[in-house]
């Protein structure tokens, strides 16, 4: 089991993070918010209107930055 496992590169693992994160963004755009009943603010009277921190779009948008950003990064340094 452990074969395959020792031949997977940090570049195919970010680009599977990015990948999972821009799925989940999908999703995400498509049904609308997901964790819509995890949103509780603790500041009724400063209400900006926009999305939350924790929102499932910003947290796709992070998880498929952080895949592409780290599939890049990877492809550099393995190029020098």
């Amino acid at each position: 089991m452990s074969g395959w496992l020792t031949q997977v590169s940090a570049f195919t693992v970010f680009l599977s993070i990015g990948g999972l994160g821009f799925l989940f963004l999908l999703i995400s755009l498509m049904f609308g918010e997901l964790f819509a009943h995890f949103d509780h603010s603790f500041d009724h009277s400063h209400d900006q209107g926009g999305p939350s921190i924790l929102s499932s779009r910003v947290l796709g948008v992070f998880v498929t930055a952080f895949g592409g950003f780290g599939a890049v990064a990877t492809s550099l340094v393995r190029q020098e």
